[in-house]
């Protein structure tokens, strides 16, 4: 951390030393199955539509936005 007085972590020949995050890990990841057509996603053995959103990036120097 910045303007600390001393070192937060290291290592020498003899040991090491480090900090970690105080945060409880409260996400979890999951790999979705989505159907060919891009769709439809799979829950509880059914598939299920996706809701999709389509925004505009505007990017200097375009003509127009692109749509993403």
């Amino acid at each position: 951390m910045p303007g600390t007085g001393f070192i937060f972590s290291g290592m020498t020949n003899y040991f090491a030393w480090s900090v970690t995050t105080l945060y409880t890990d409260i996400s979890d990841l999951y790999a979705e199955t989505i159907n060919q057509e891009g769709t439809h996603y799979l829950l509880d053995g059914e598939y299920q539509p996706l809701k999709i959103i389509t925004e505009d990036i505007i990017v200097k120097g375009q003509d127009k936005p692109i749509p993403f």
